[in-house]
């Protein structure tokens, strides 16, 4: 009777995760999510993937084939719900092979779709998303090894890795990191000749997946090694999360040239009683591993978990070090270490209840996450718009008068412009039509009246904050609407509802 309530608690939780973010998200995206829709569009239009785009050809592929397949063009692809079904069923499947109890898997898939602000990452077309479907079906398929040990990880696994190679460079990072801290724990841990049948197929699989990331694809040598070793950032991952959680506007107007934006307070105050959760969670689970590693062995599972914490910690760094804080990828490896803490109850860890935290930590963050979604609804700071057709209109008006590698914009609207100039062009736009990402030093002259470099200047007021290129994110263009109206050395020459184009000549005014 008690495992039959909890089944139900389960899927009211599961039932939950699905309507939130249809409900929360509906043309709420991430400033990215376009360029790539755009790339779709392109393939429809000329049947091949351009060279440049190869290294996700397989999310390119299946994009056009989901377009085919509805008769439309990419653009549904925005906003159409087609992740959500099959990552809610493998991480339910994956946290309850973790914890052992449907309640726990229910309440920590709630808990992680309640985690966004938009609803691109989990719930529509998004190369990290499908990445995460075949991230959690390779991370399932080791725990499953662990149970009973067969035979079937080596062809799924292989399968799912060398697709996930072509459909997103993230979670291929975070796998590849996983697998061979895997394959290198395990070595240090078990006696050669005691080695488990799994670690011999995670060391087959391996090099196949570095051939085929460093010898089929050129992301890694065109895209990633350029930037990584590049001058770095205009403004470093630690200012940026300093500006955005912490400091005032006199620091944020020093370091970005115009007012970087701010979170309201109150989601500082939410955000650091969640991250204070997922820290502690981590250093106990830290504490717990390496206890066990110099008193006897650890778990099996316990190795697989500590892995990908190994591996999420190595993506974390190399972002920081490129200029992206991801601190938001400290979520999944505790949501993990808190399921494992539950099945482990009150063993494992000396004084320390571990299924105790397990619970505070799931009710802290039940309260925390709508808390967190609630605040940046009320103080009006997450992107959301009521429809494209202005960017739809303003894309034509683009590309019948203006020079379009001439204008400049933030992110989201230079991909969103982009999208529409792809599908209102009989032939493929050229080079996805080059609009420029706007510098944050343009910014900064529209808003204080002074000359900007000559130009168009496609500028949203919808949007509740900018991205800019490098992870910057500056406030709203509304915040700045009247100084940017009264700035004499620009001209506004198109409007559609919040979209505005502004000129500005080489002319002395």
């Amino acid at each position: 009777m008690e495992d039959s309530r909890r089944l139900k608690v389960a899927i009211i939780c599961v039932s939950l995760a699905i309507s939130f973010p249809l409900f929360a998200h509906i043309i709420s995206i991430d400033s990215f999510a376009p360029q790539h829709v755009a790339r779709v569009q392109q393939v429809l239009e000329t049947g091949h993937i351009s060279e440049p785009y190869i290294y996700l050809s397989g999310f390119y592929s299946l994009g056009s084939i989901l377009a085919l397949m509805w008769g439309t063009t990419s653009t549904p692809l925005l906003f159409a719900p087609v992740t959500i079904f099959p990552y809610i069923a493998l991480y339910y499947a994956l946290l309850k092979r973790i914890s052992g109890s449907h309640l726990i898997a229910g309440l920590l898939v709630l808990i992680q779709f309640l985690a966004s602000l938009n609803g691109t990452s989990k719930t529509f077309y998004w190369p990290h998303g499908i990445g995460a479907l075949l991230q959690f079906t390779i991370v399932l398929l080791l725990f499953i090894e662990v149970d009973k040990p067969t035979k079937r990880f080596y062809p799924i696994g292989l399968l799912a890795g060398t697709t996930l190679v072509f459909v997103s460079y993230d979670r291929t990072a975070i796998v590849l990191l996983t697998l061979v801290t895997l394959m290198l724990t395990r070595r240090l841990i078990y006696d050669p000749i005691k080695q488990v049948a799994t670690n011999r197929q995670v060391e087959n699989i391996v090099p196949i997946l570095l051939v085929v990331e460093f010898g089929f694809l050129n992301f890694i040598y065109l895209r990633f090694i350029p930037v990584f070793l590049g001058a770095g950032p205009s403004i470093s991952s630690f200012d940026k999360l300093l500006m955005e959680w912490f400091t005032n506007d006199e620091t944020s107007t020093q370091l970005a040239k115009s007012l970087y934006f701010t979170q309201p307070v109150e989601s500082t105050y939410i955000a650091v009683a969640k991250y204070v959760v997922i820290a502690l969670s981590l250093l106990f689970f830290v504490s717990m591993f390496y206890y066990h590693v110099l008193r006897d062995r650890p778990r099996e599972d316990s190795i697989l978990i500590h892995s990908f914490l190994v591996g999420i910690g190595g993506f974390i760094f190399i972002r920081f070090v490129m200029g992206h804080p991801a601190v938001a990828w400290l979520h999944p490896p505790a949501v993990l270490c808190i399921a494992y803490f539950w099945r482990l109850g009150d063993r494992a860890l000396p004084k320390i209840n571990l299924r105790q935290w397990s619970a505070v930590a799931i009710a802290v963050l039940l309260i925390a996450q709508p808390a967190f979604f609630v605040v940046n609804e009320q103080n009006r700071t997450i992107n959301r718009t009521d429809g494209y057709q202005d960017f739809d209109a303003t894309s034509q008006w683009a590309m019948q008068y203006t020079n379009v590698s001439e204008i400049k914009s933030s992110v989201l609207t230079k991909y969103l412009l982009q999208l529409f100039m792809e599908t209102n062009t009989p032939e493929p736009a050229s080079d996805g039509a080059a609009i420029q990402k706007i510098s944050i030093e343009n910014v900064g002259q529209l808003r204080n009246g002074s000359k900007p470099t000559s130009g168009y200047y496609a500028i949203n007021y919808e949007w509740k904050w900018l991205a800019l290129k490098n992870w910057v994110n500056l406030e709203s263009w509304d915040q700045s609407r009247a100084r940017i109206r009264s700035n004499v050395h620009v001209h506004k020459v198109y409007n559609a509802e919040q979209t505005t184009i502004y000129y500005s000549s080489n002319e002395t005014a």
